[in-house]
């Protein structure tokens, strides 16, 4: 998880996407600043249809500069295997010592790191974990860590979402507008000054709770909570924190 651009009392944060957009989340009494991570998928630009696309699609996450450590050691029982300097930063690839386990190759640079996982079989004699990040850029900097594709590759950066967790609150999910259409309902929400606010019933048919999540929708963010308890009736915390948000924002610039 990624440590965004945040004021001094950590009630507003702003980070800057890998594909360079900027989001920005404002919460007078709330603390936002706290670990952000990213996911990023590099896909084909346009699509194909001769081959699947799923075939030259990947998923990455970025986030804060060493937090896979735990995840190498504690997670996936691996040691790092390789380390190569490259574009001011480290490449690693750590395979587990489980065989039915994953390995991770990520880049790690000064302020963030972006990794992917391999199959148990990426790691063995012969293969090649780097070519996870074929022909990537990478832009380190304290606001966010920008990816570039080559444009002859015909590759696309496409950031699907930014994460945090916001104490007392839930989980907090931010998405671009545009891309998150599919997740608002066709009913009007309630007014809020950030937006219109939403409280959705997520009950799937195997649960023995009711369980609800919230959604804020600005003109250019859908922000999703994801309550600490979804099964808890009392969603006074949630709905207090959609209502302070005065800017939840993922722009150009």
């Amino acid at each position: 998880m990624s440590a965004p651009t945040v004021e001094a009392d950590r009630s507003s944060a702003k980070y800057r996407t890998a594909d360079g957009h900027v989001v920005t989340l404002e919460a007078p009494g709330f603390d936002v600043g706290g670990l952000w991570d990213s996911t990023v998928r590099i896909a084909p630009a346009k699509p194909d249809g001769r081959n699947p696309d799923d075939a030259y699609m990947r998923e990455y996450n970025v986030t804060r500069q060493g937090n896979y450590d735990y995840v190498i050691t504690h997670v996936l029982d691996a040691e790092v295997e390789q380390v190569l300097e490259a574009q001011g930063g480290q490449f690693l690839i750590a395979i587990s010592r489980r065989p039915d386990m994953q390995g991770v190759a990520l880049w790690r640079g000064r302020w963030h790191e972006i990794a992917t996982y391999l199959l148990p079989s990426q790691g063995g004699a012969g293969s090649t974990p780097l070519a996870a990040f074929d022909g990537l850029q990478f832009t380190d900097t304290p606001e966010g860590l920008l990816v570039a594709a080559p444009a002859a590759s015909g590759l696309a950066v496409d950031v699907l979402d930014m994460c945090t967790n916001v104490p007392g609150v839930g989980e907090v999910e931010l998405k671009q507008a545009s891309k998150a259409l599919n997740m608002i309902p066709t009913w009007s929400g309630a007014p809020v000054p950030a937006g219109e606010v939403w409280v959705i019933d997520a009950t799937q048919e195997f649960d023995t709770e009711n369980h609800r999540i919230l959604f804020l929708a600005s003109t250019s963010a859908v922000l999703t909570v994801t309550p600490d308890d979804t099964a808890s009736t009392d969603l006074s915390s949630p709905l207090s924190f959609l209502e302070s948000v005065t800017t939840v924002s993922w722009t150009t610039s």
